[in-house]
């Protein structure tokens, strides 16, 4: 209902045929009424205020929530990510360890192939010098 002015509810009651003490109560009555319908109105308001403030909080928290799960993903990706990074030095290292002892025996296998080529280049002058030596005995 509009707000009616005192002077609109008692022209309503008087055409209603109303007079008097039934006057007065028929514009306590709708001017009661009419706080009433406010009142209502006010309240509906502010449950819908209340309503809207509860459905902020859950979105906020909500969001929160979502925004704590990313974090978490996030920090368990770059756990995994070191873990892997982790892994890789570890088999690089591995790898690198086996290639210098590889390498170490390649350089040692040379290098016992060069002693036995030297001994036997030693040997063979050593017959070169046993056959010259023979050699200028019989002339």
């Amino acid at each position: 209902m509009s707000l009616t002015t005192l002077q609109q509810l008692k022209e309503l009651g008087e055409s209603l045929g109303l007079q008097g003490n039934a006057l007065v109560e028929f514009i306590k009555e709708q001017q009661n009424t009419e706080r009433e319908e406010r009142e209502k109105l006010r309240q509906e308001k502010e449950k819908e205020r209340e309503e809207a403030a509860k459905q902020r909080a859950f979105m906020q928290a909500e969001a929160a929530e979502k925004e704590k799960e990313r974090r978490e993903k996030e920090k368990e990706r770059q756990e995994k990510a070191k873990e892997r990074q982790f892994e890789l030095d570890r088999e690089k290292a591995r790898l690198e360890a086996g290639q210098a002892r590889q390498e170490k025996e390649r350089q040692e296998r040379e290098k016992e192939r060069q002693q036995i080529a030297a001994e036997k280049e030693k040997e063979r002058q050593q017959l070169e010098k046993e056959r010259q030596a023979v050699a200028e005995r019989e002339r």
